[in-house]
């Protein structure tokens, strides 16, 4: 029984609902510009490549749709991500990059994981171009997901997904 199948019965055709998540958000994305150059803060290792939902992947591939995709990301892993053009790896509290250097800063799932969101925020502001976009996506705080990143310190997320996600 596919229960996705059952109350989502729209996701029959594409393999996605209509109140997907990623879906929803980067749909949003087409302020992306041939021109702009993006920031993707927290990137990861681009774990989305195996996304067996052809049209949610296509979505989130921003490289090659603008001018240049730079990843930012507390794990140095992340530099081995295929969907960005370059990678800085956060070191300090401030981020490598110039002041008003980027058109669109992309923060998918982060949010959750800063401990001081004053000085993220302050660093969004530094790096976005006058007129440029912050898109943020952020689970529930009352989804499982929240709940955990709110109980487990942020020093130690990376230990707690290796033990789930080993092969991370």
């Amino acid at each position: 029984m596919n229960l996705k199948n059952i109350f989502y019965p729209e996701s029959r055709f594409g393999g996605f609902s209509d109140i997907d998540g990623i879906i929803a958000s980067y749909s949003r994305y087409a302020i992306v510009q041939p021109s702009s150059i993006v920031l993707d803060v927290g990137c990861g290792r681009g774990a989305h490549s195996t996304d067996d939902i052809i049209f949610r992947k296509d979505l989130r591939v921003l490289k090659g749709k603008c001018k240049k995709v730079i990843g930012i990301d507390v794990d140095p892993a992340a530099q081995a991500n295929q969907f960005i053009d370059e990678f800085y790896l956060i070191e300090s509290n401030r981020w490598p990059l110039a002041d008003e250097s980027v058109d669109v800063c992309i923060c998918n799932s982060v949010l959750e994981h800063i401990e001081d969101p004053d000085l993220f925020f302050s660093g969004c502001r530094r790096v976005i171009r006058v007129g440029g976009y912050l898109c943020l996506t952020t689970s529930n705080i009352l989804s499982y997901l929240g709940v955990l990143s709110k109980i487990i310190p942020n020093k130690y997320h990376s230990q707690t997904l290796k033990k789930v996600q080993p092969k991370r």
